[in-house]
């Protein structure tokens, strides 16, 4: 019941106008006096009957940071997209790709996905990377993000980017594809995709949603993977790429400079890190969802350049979970838009 109320307000609450709000200069006693209050707050949001709540932040310009379970593995879901494409920037920036790479969208890597499969729904589409990348953060579309993931020889490629970086806490093992047909326990045939064993349960329909949807599986196949170490992230883990990513730590200006701007075109999850903010507040982020599994990772645009690294992962639970992730995303913009 109060997952519906919530979830009601989000919606028919008016939305303010976003007021960026001149900082206070606190002393390190009052400083940790409201981290104290804000890290008492997010365990209260956290606590879920029958599920598991992450939540971690990073103000960027201070370094302070709050976490709940923030070293506890959470499945990524379609946050994992963030990564890879930063993954892509690191290799234009390092001269082995470019933006402009016209990439061919393999028919055997089509899934069900609002962006390729809607505007292209024939065979014979040939992208750039920038408009696969586009497709991937902003629409979170998987057939883009598999056919990238690709180009760039696969999971170990991206994984080989984060130790390169000391990013530790994020994994990542499988495609998307790979990720459904585990996630459903359905075999690939030899001579099959994984895409194609998708596809006879979930076919590809132009207008569709990008988000995975696993409705109609096994329950304990479902239960199983949410408890996979493979393909997961901690929520303190993943604040850390963004914090760094911010900062500049990661990739060249002019990349980091296009990846955050296309995390703040992204058209998923409006009613998450976004639900509570006022509105014309900047948010750059990207979402992930399974039947039971609700994600969001981004940043938060404080005013003056300043941002917060925002990582909410949850799982299970009857509660309203796109509520609960803007519940502490509120809670945490409070706490650090005033203040630092």
């Amino acid at each position: 019941m109060l997952g519906a109320i919530v979830a009601l307000a989000l919606q028919s609450a008016p939305a303010a106008v976003f007021q960026p709000v001149a900082p206070l200069h606190l002393t390190d006693q009052a400083a940790d006096a409201r981290d104290a209050n804000l890290q008492h707050r997010l365990e209260e949001i956290a606590k879920v009957p029958a599920g598991d709540v992450g939540i971690s932040a990073i103000d960027v310009a201070t370094g302070r940071r709050v976490s709940v379970n923030g070293d506890r593995p959470f499945p990524m879901a379609s946050t994992v997209k963030m990564a890879i494409a930063a993954t892509y920037l690191a290799e234009v920036d390092a001269g082995r790709a470019k933006l402009s790479d016209m990439i061919a969208v393999d028919d055997r890597l089509r899934l069900r996905a609002d962006g390729i499969v809607f505007f292209a729904p024939h065979s014979g589409v040939t992208l750039s990377a920038a408009n696969l990348i586009e497709l991937m953060l902003t629409r979170s579309d998987n057939t883009a993000t598999d056919v990238l993931l690709a180009r760039l020889g696969g999971p170990a490629t991206v994984e080989k980017w984060l130790e390169r970086n000391h990013l530790s806490g994020i994994r990542i093992d499988r495609s998307i594809a790979q990720l459904l047909v585990d996630r459903r326990g359905v075999a690939v045939t030899a001579g099959q995709t994984p895409a194609e064993a998708v596809r006879r349960w979930d076919p590809v329909t132009p207008g569709s949603t990008g988000e995975s949807d696993d409705d109609g599986a096994d329950l304990a196949t479902v239960a199983a993977f949410d408890k996979d170490q493979r393909d997961t992230a901690t929520p303190d883990g993943f604040t850390k790429l963004l914090a760094r990513l911010d900062k500049g730590d990661l990739l060249r200006p002019a990349s980091r400079d296009w990846l955050i701007a296309a995390m703040g075109r992204c058209l998923t999850g409006a009613n998450r890190i976004k639900g509570l903010l006022s509105a014309g507040t900047i948010v750059e982020h990207k979402t992930g969802t399974f039947s039971t599994i609700t994600d969001d990772i981004g940043l938060i645009e404080l005013g003056g350049g300043r941002r917060i690294a925002v990582a909410v992962f949850t799982r299970g639970g009857g509660a309203n979970r796109s509520a609960i992730i803007a519940r502490a995303s509120r809670a945490i913009y409070d706490a650090f838009a005033t203040a630092h």
